[in-house]
């Protein structure tokens, strides 16, 4: 009797509003979807007093659940499809041993298991991938991606190096290389791989305070708004960034992409770019820059992502707020480069990801100044901050067909 009850269709309930949680968990079961997906709906309204983004009051909370169905199907459908675009786009391509120069070499060799011993500006050095040797002689500039091994004087660009370091020829790499899902991914440009959230009809960007990234950048940012898309609310549910965290430091931003409009989170930085996210897209609007938060401290607190900034702010939330001042890099590339400004400070504490490069920077700080104080130790297990706070453990992988077998 009680499971014919459950079961029984909602009729004449859609006007209770604010309804009960159970009878929402109710109908999203009726409609095949899941008790998470229920309470995300009910939590999102809740949030809003039972009202759209707009201040609209929700009349019969059932046609909105409808709708909020109906756009997560949708979604789903378009991640599917995205996925299955881009496997039957990058099996089928070959690439050119132009596109094969593009490799970052410091990823690939990271790859392959090889890590710096030192970093100095864009300089990597290497214990050489290329013989055995006790001292980095093997350099990487990042910036121009070419080397040099000053054990045997030889150098050149990312193609030079693999026909050494795989003992193979140019067209040999480049038939191993084309094979190579992950390769592939890595060299082609966002805009053949990424389906991203496209803006549809009824949800044309407002005119009113136009940001514009500047001729340089692939990305122009058409409008900027406070977060209350339901994909966007949805995604920093997945990162389990608190609500309020980041309606104080993110916006909703609209950019187009290729003569397309989309929309995701964007953060800004210091002199009016944006570092963009959604589940299916990361990129950054010119110019590109850190992110610096002065609440006049004696402390500074440095991370490399702005998820890593925003878990931190989550994780504090609801706790005494210590004063100190943020930097958030926004890319590894601009550690170096702030430490005079970190060094304003008296004591510089760093959350860098667990990773080869922030390793390397933080150990680079600790032996420039006693300033600087390493926290990863409270995210020992996890890649970064925003792994411990959703509970994604580090994994340690060897080469997946990057290394000398591809």
């Amino acid at each position: 009797m009680e499971n014919a009850e459950k079961n029984a269709p909602l009729k004449g309930c859609g006007s209770i509003v604010p309804p009960p949680l159970f009878f929402v968990q109710v109908y999203f079961n009726q409609k095949g979807r899941t008790l998470l997906g229920a309470a995300m709906f009910f939590q999102y309204y809740s949030s809003y007093k039972w009202a759209t983004p707009r201040g609209k009051k929700i009349r019969d909370w059932k046609a909105a659940a409808n709708n909020w169905i109906w756009n997560i199907k949708q979604q789903e459908k378009d991640k599917k499809l995205a996925r299955k675009m881009q496997k039957k786009f990058v099996m089928s391509r070959t690439i050119s041993c132009e596109e094969a120069k593009q490799i970052d070499l410091v990823n690939y060799l990271a790859s392959a298991g090889h890590q710096p011993q030192k970093i100095s500006r864009n300089d990597y050095w290497f214990l050489s991938p290329l013989r055995d040797e006790k001292t980095a002689s093997f350099k990487v500039n990042r910036k121009l991606n070419v080397w040099y091994d000053f054990g045997i004087g030889k150098g050149g660009n990312f193609v030079d190096f693999a026909i050494l370091f795989h003992k193979c020829s140019v067209s040999e790499l480049i038939q191993r290389l084309s094979k190579n899902t992950q390769v592939i991914a890595h060299i082609l440009p966002a805009s053949e791989l990424k389906n991203l959230w496209p803006v549809s009809d009824d949800k044309k960007p407002d005119e009113n305070n136009l940001q514009n990234a500047g001729d340089d950048s692939l990305i122009k940012v058409t409008n900027v708004r406070e977060i209350s898309d339901p994909f966007l609310l949805n995604y920093l549910r997945q990162r389990r960034i608190h609500l309020d965290v980041a309606k104080a430091f993110c916006k909703e931003v609209y950019f187009k992409l290729n003569d397309r409009s989309y929309y995701a989170i964007g953060f800004k930085n210091n002199v009016g770019g944006y570092e963009i996210r959604n589940s299916l897209f990361k990129g950054s609007s010119a110019p590109k820059y850190v992110t610096h938060l002065d609440n006049k401290a004696e402390k500074i607190t440095v991370f490399e992502g702005f998820f890593d900034f925003l878990s931190y702010q989550t994780l504090v939330h609801n706790q005494p707020k210590e004063l100190t001042n943020f930097l958030v890099l926004n890319s590894l590339s601009f550690f170096e480069r702030s430490q005079l400004l970190m060094e304003k400070s008296r004591s510089v504490h760093l959350y860098l990801d667990n990773d080869p490069a922030g390793k390397a920077c933080v150990a680079a700080a600790l032996k420039r100044s006693k300033q600087y104080h390493d926290e990863s130790h409270l995210y020992k297990g996890y890649k970064d901050l925003n792994d411990f706070l959703t509970g994604k453990k580090l994994v340690l992988k060897q080469s997946q067909g990057l290394g000398r077998h591809l």
